[in-house]
């Protein structure tokens, strides 16, 4: 990177409690995986991050958190979207290709009886770090 320059990057926050947890929580079942192996390794330790870009010699480092609600009008559609898209869905296609309508359905299952059965509405979290190249 240029001196001067921004480096801006985000990661996913923390997942627990949140439909996403559950869903990937379902598809590890029939899979016989760790949930967490479905999706990018988390890097949301933010004091360990911030110290990471320092060290790199980075300056103005900082992190932003950004909670966004997931919104679906069903449990369904909440499922089809985490699980029919992403490493979750490279997952399912590698290891049980004609499950997917399956898993799906137990997702589905899974998310109405942790959310109810209207409408979802889910916290997801990111965080966003930014950082600086010292000028020369």
């Amino acid at each position: 990177m240029s001196p001067g320059s921004r480096f801006l990057f985000s990661v996913w926050g923390k997942r627990e409690g949140s439909v996403w947890e559950v869903a990937t929580n379902v598809v590890g079942e029939f899979l016989s995986r760790d949930p967490a192996s479905l999706v990018s390794p988390p890097y949301n330790d933010s004091a360990a991050v911030l110290t990471e870009l320092s060290e790199a010699g980075f300056a103005k480092v900082g992190v932003e958190k950004v909670t966004k609600l997931l919104r679906a009008s069903s449990a369904r559609e909440a499922a089809v979207s985490l699980c029919h898209g992403g490493l979750v869905r490279a997952a399912v296609e590698a290891q049980m290709p004609n499950r997917l309508d399956e898993i799906t359905e137990a997702a589905a299952t899974a998310i109405t009886a942790r959310f109810g059965s209207g409408p979802i509405e889910s916290p997801l979290s990111a965080l966003l770090f930014t950082a600086a190249r010292p000028s020369a």
